[in-house]
């Protein structure tokens, strides 16, 4: 599917969305894009139960940590200042190493925020990993990379997402993949004083984050529905004796190639 760099001139179709590979760039692109609704195949995990622990707000990251810049961590302080007795969860691997640990919670600390607001969680099995999920009311997505499948596991899990757009890169696109086929706009950012925002309006909006965990995971079904009518789109293409573009650019490139021997 193609959510990510271009592939090869030997492939035919691209399955993509207009998110993903907008049609202004279908140029840079060896394969004939087939437009999808979603561009996600997710296998719900057995293990996902709904439930939430009440107390003050929690924010979250699941991402791996090597993704969250300086920049992003600044900004997830801003927000615990600004939403009073929030707390921040950050689980990754790299929270079982002391010296990590401590770096962040110096940081934090520079920036006005005590130890107690932050809680900081290693590596788990998957189930306890999704079961971090009821812990957290909004996740903060990483950037300048965002989130994946961990965003994926984060809605299915009834947890909205805010994550900041970049469409000039490609990794910088991955909420946008994600959040506008499940209908999801209002969480998407496009700058970082947007994210705050929204951050900040969420937490003060719990009673929506409760409506939204009841209907999320609808909407993740229909990732097999649109594949299916991409198949039958390029069947019926070939009955009428279309070639893919891509198709012609292979041809073009081994001719080149064989004068070049």
């Amino acid at each position: 599917v193609g959510h990510m760099p271009p592939g090869l001139s030997t492939i035919d179709y691209r399955l993509t969305t207009a998110f993903a590979t907008p049609p202004k760039e279908e140029s840079m692109i060896p394969e004939k894009p087939i437009y999808l609704e979603t561009y996600f195949g997710f296998l719900p995990p057995p293990d996902a139960p709904l439930s939430r622990q009440s107390g003050p707000v929690t924010f979250g990251s699941l991402n791996r940590f090597s993704k969250v810049c300086e920049e992003a961590l600044a900004l997830w302080a801003r927000i615990l200042l600004e939403v009073e007795d929030s707390r921040l969860l950050i689980k990754a691997e790299q929270m079982s190493e002391a010296s990590i640990r401590q770096g962040i919670l110096d940081f934090f600390s520079d920036r006005g925020i005590v130890k107690d607001r932050l809680i900081l969680l290693g590596g788990t099995s998957h189930a306890e990993h999704l079961r971090t999920y009821n812990r957290v009311d909004i996740c903060l997505d990483a950037f300048p990379q965002g989130g994946g499948i961990t965003t994926l596991e984060s809605l299915w899990m009834g947890t909205p997402v805010v994550g900041l757009l970049d469409s000039s890169k490609i990794i910088g696109r991955q909420i946008s993949f994600t959040c506008r086929p499940l209908g999801l706009d209002s969480w998407i950012a496009e700058s970082a004083e947007d994210y705050r925002r929204i951050a900040v309006d969420g937490a003060r909006r719990r009673p929506r984050l409760t409506d939204m965990r009841t209907r999320i995971r609808d909407v993740y079904g229909r990732f097999a529905r649109d594949v299916e009518n991409a198949y039958l789109t390029i069947w019926k293409r070939w009955r009428g004796g279309e070639k893919p573009a891509a198709l012609d650019a292979a041809k073009g490139k081994r001719k080149v190639h064989k004068k070049r021997q």
